[in-house]
């Protein structure tokens, strides 16, 4: 660049856009980035008015080669400026990050445009996930996906507060069920608003909870403590939580400078959109027929999913990922097993199916099927949950993961159902040198035999040893995803389905000794053989070397 560097920025930055948001090059030199104002852009004929980012006083160079050497001279004070601007300032994750690569994870970045300040966690603008933990029950991951900003959320109530009941004179101590779950929605609420989620965002929200009564007092405090234009696609499974609450949740947060958000009725659907993706979260889905049963509730339900797809303009073949919540799942159907009889209805409902073709890599000449769980629920019924995709961009790949240790679920014997689990083990979303991967519900099988008979320790290790060859980079290349690194500490969420809660402990202690600081959910459920005792699930976000 020229000594008038604004100049040759300016020329550069109209030859250049992303997303939206014009970006340059680094400036060696001065360790800067460049973006866009929103309304100069939009509000004045697209006359280029660059905000530029400018080290203050005393900041570092951009010298440092780890976050040790960044910590160690201190934070990195960075200020973005738009002369004589009247709009807001429009963030782009990726055109911040190579500023924001050698720097402390607690730096942060104060932005003043228009004379409007907020402060905002470097990390989440960076190439890294940012990991909290407290006290209050409370544990989240948020990270950065293309222009979005996203957040995975477990969380139980802060405490499992009581109340006396004097029915017939005996006053006995029950959980105080309305304290608990409002305890935990506003604790949710507040992370939300302290991590920048308090509008234009989508939610996914899976509730567990201890008694199926419960369930219509949770949506109404929900829609009481949420806004109503953020509560989106909700699922209330009847699945204790394995410490002992009444309560427990997941919920999944997508936000972004272009996300468009349209929530539907709480517990159908809801849409985001960003860098021309369009992704659908689903959820809540009960059968509608009167008929009894494990296979026609099940087909009902899928047929309600469907429905809902079609109304939103998306198709079966564009699912990426569900959750089947089967009451009772292993226990005896007349001749037969209610989860065989749920797996015979998913076989009846996906056909012939071509799922995700479009998005396939030209090598790809697997089976192809949505990443999935089909877990017991504490009810007699299924609730089902769901994912799916759709965009024009050629550059986005779609690939389901086999494990190369297993059989491939879809091709197990009759032996363990008639028809088979019509699932794959994970589903990767690749694009532009980031990949999102949805692992299916996992568990301590080897080829298609179970592992460690009775011993929940040597399970835990297993199933976690499988998650760990399943997400692998060198399997993510077998199956056309090249030069992506991942592991276990690639994961931004988990989920633990125990089946014995007096082997939670053990089980604990496996996890969070593998899985340090990722937040994680256990629950008490059935899982699909009788002698697995413990299942795992998670959603990991791995990029390009």
């Amino acid at each position: 660049m020229t000594k008038n560097f604004r100049q040759d920025i300016a020329t550069e930055a109209t030859k250049r856009k992303l997303a939206g948001c014009v970006t340059v090059p680094r400036a060696k030199t001065f360790g800067f980035r460049y973006v866009q104002c929103e309304k100069c852009e939009i509000g004045e004929k697209r006359e280029q008015k660059i905000v530029r980012m400018q080290r203050q006083p005393g900041a570092q160079r951009s010298g440092a080669t780890s976050r040790v050497q960044a910590r160690n001279a201190g934070a990195l004070p960075l200020r973005l400026f738009a002369p004589q601007c009247t709009g807001y300032l429009r963030l782009h994750p990726t055109a911040l990050a190579g500023a924001t690569a050698s720097v402390s994870l607690r730096s942060r970045l104060r932005l003043n445009c228009c004379s409007v300040y907020h402060t905002i966690e470097k990390s989440v603008l960076g190439e890294t996930s940012m990991r909290h933990k407290n006290k209050q029950g409370i544990s989240y991951s948020v990270f950065p996906f293309g222009s979005s900003r996203q957040m995975l959320l477990v969380g139980e109530p802060a405490e499992h507060y009581t109340c006396q009941n004097d029915v017939q004179g005996q006053g006995q101590t029950v959980p105080d069920y309305p304290r608990q779950i409002r305890s935990l929605l506003e604790q949710c609420r507040d992370v939300c608003e302290k991590e920048g989620f308090a509008e234009n965002m989508t939610v996914m929200c899976h509730f567990f909870i201890a008694n199926i009564g419960m369930q219509e007092l949770v949506r109404q405090l929900a829609l009481e403590i949420f806004p109503e234009t953020i509560f989106g696609a909700c699922t209330i499974v009847p699945q204790a939580p394995a410490s002992g609450a009444v309560i427990a949740l997941e919920l999944w947060v997508v936000n972004g400078n272009r996300s468009l958000y349209e929530p539907a009725m709480p517990g159908e659907a809801a849409l985001a959109e960003f860098d021309d993706m369009r992704w659908f979260f689903g959820g809540g889905y009960r059968p509608e027929t009167y008929l009894v049963g494990a296979y026609d509730r099940s087909l009902d339900a899928f047929d309600c999913l469907a429905a809902e797809l079609i109304l939103r303009e998306f198709k079966l073949n564009q699912i990426l990922r569900t959750w089947i919540y089967q009451g009772h799942l292993v226990l005896p159907e007349g001749e037969t097993q209610r989860y065989k009889e749920l797996n015979r209805a998913r076989t009846d409902v996906f056909g012939k199916t071509q799922f995700l073709k479009k998005y396939l890599p030209k090598t790809f000449q697997g089976t192809v099927y949505p990443a999935s769980t089909g877990i017991g629920a504490d009810d007699v019924d299924v609730v089902i949950s769901a994912i799916a995709l759709d965009t024009k961009r050629k550059d986005v790949i779609v690939v389901p993961l086999e494990n190369p240790n297993q059989t491939s679920a879809f091709d197990y014997g009759a032996a363990y159902s008639p028809q088979s689990p019509k699932f794959s083990r994970a589903m990767a979303v690749a694009v532009a040198g980031e990949c999102i991967i949805f692992v299916s519900g996992t568990a301590s099988i080897i080829d298609s035999e179970s592992q460690h008979i009775e011993d929940p320790t040597k399970q835990t290790e297993q199933t976690l040893d499988n998650i760990a060859a399943l997400i692998a980079g060198e399997n993510l290349d077998r199956h056309g995803i090249a030069d992506i690194a991942c592991g276990l500490g690639n994961l931004e969420c988990v989920r633990v389905y125990v089946k014995r809660p007096s082997e939670l402990a053990l089980i604990r202690q496996v996890c969070e000794r593998r899985l340090p600081e990722i937040p994680i959910l256990y629950t008490i459920a059935d899982v699909c053989r009788p002698e697995l005792l413990v299942e795992i699930e998670g959603i990991a976000l791995a990029r390009r070397e």
